[in-house]
């Protein structure tokens, strides 16, 4: 036998295969007058009381802000059915803002009642008890089924401007790789000497975008942000000018909050490109595109000024207007 040969080694007997030692109960230290666990595994975990045609069930289960999850049963149906009379979606609605509740959203709740056995009808979710099913089985999965769709808010509610910024900056170096310059949190001095902060700078060949990040989850700070947007672009609006290539702003609106109505966007509408992040792999793509193919981006170019000889002459032509009609009454 080799040395090495450990299964073999000395000192070890088949006693010291555990997986084959005899059963013998061992002493213990508890009191027989100790409490039966499994009695209390038996507890009643429900509370139900009568509500008109309804029994009404409260749980032990909590939404999200601590509520407990109040669920119904309706008297004398047959297999008995089962709902929350539409609180779950309720509380999801107040906690999401209407930006947010998307398809994806509808997508998730369906997942979770079809995993579950839980139907959606009407903005309420209800299930009946299936054969041979006690009662208490289905308000645990009815109300498993409450909490997860309770729990998507967190997905889907809005994000601090950091994360956010962090999403823009991957989606940016996703785009086609060409001739393409991306500079995030850029410092620009206005024509006042003002330094403005913007948040990315993409360059290409043909042109530069300035692209300015609204955040917020607070109504008042929202429009504060917006009049800030208004005076970077107008203070920077010497830009367009100066340099060989077109420069355009974006005002990027994170619109999956409730601090953003329309009043933002048109405040920003004259001096930058509102655009919704929600809709960003619309227009995106754009940035990186060669300048003969932009069409829509480019619209906040300012109007030509008027040429200085054409208004002296507008102004000789209407001074020696009354003098020909003199010389014509003459």
């Amino acid at each position: 036998m080799s040395p090495d040969d450990l299964t073999q080694a000395p000192g070890q007997s088949a006693n010291d295969d555990l997986s084959q030692a005899p059963y013998s109960p061992a002493s213990s230290d508890i009191s027989p007058a100790a409490p039966d666990l499994r009695a209390g595994l038996a507890a009643q975990l429900f509370r139900a009381e009568d509500c008109g045609p309804r029994l009404r069930i409260e749980t032990p289960f909590a939404l999200p802000d601590g509520d407990l999850l109040v669920l119904f049963v309706l008297r004398h149906s047959d297999p008995p059915l089962l709902g929350d009379l539409g609180e779950t979606l309720r509380w999801l609605r107040s906690h999401t803002s209407a930006a947010r509740r998307s398809e994806g959203l509808q997508q998730r709740i369906q997942e979770i009642c079809t995993g579950l056995g839980v139907h959606l009808e009407r903005g309420e979710l209800r299930t009946h008890t299936r054969v041979g099913e006690p009662l208490s089985h289905a308000l645990v999965r009815l109300a498993q089924a409450c909490l997860r769709i309770s729990e998507l808010w967190r997905s889907f509610r809005p994000r601090p401007a950091s994360a956010l910024l962090d999403e823009i900056d991957a989606e940016l170096r996703k785009l086609p790789s060409r001739p393409l310059s991306i500079t995030r949190g850029d410092r620009i001095a206005g024509i006042s000497a003002t330094t403005w902060s913007v948040d990315f700078r993409v360059r290409t060949p043909e042109r530069h975008t300035l692209l300015f990040v609204l955040a917020s989850e607070r109504r008042e700070h929202a429009r504060k942000l917006a009049e800030h947007v208004v005076a970077a672009c107008t203070d920077l609006a010497h830009l367009r000018k100066l340099r060989r290539t077109p420069v355009q702003f974006l005002a990027v609106f994170d619109d999956r909050g409730e601090a953003w109505s329309d009043a933002e966007a048109r405040l920003v509408a004259p001096f930058a490109t509102a655009c919704k992040w929600s809709e960003h792999p619309t227009w995106l793509p754009a940035l990186a595109l060669p300048y003969d193919e932009l069409d829509e981006l480019d619209e906040l170019d300012e109007p030509d000024e008027p040429d200085e000889q054409d208004e002296f002459a507008e102004q000789e032509s209407d001074d020696d207007a009354p003098a020909d009609a003199a010389d014509t009454a003459d």
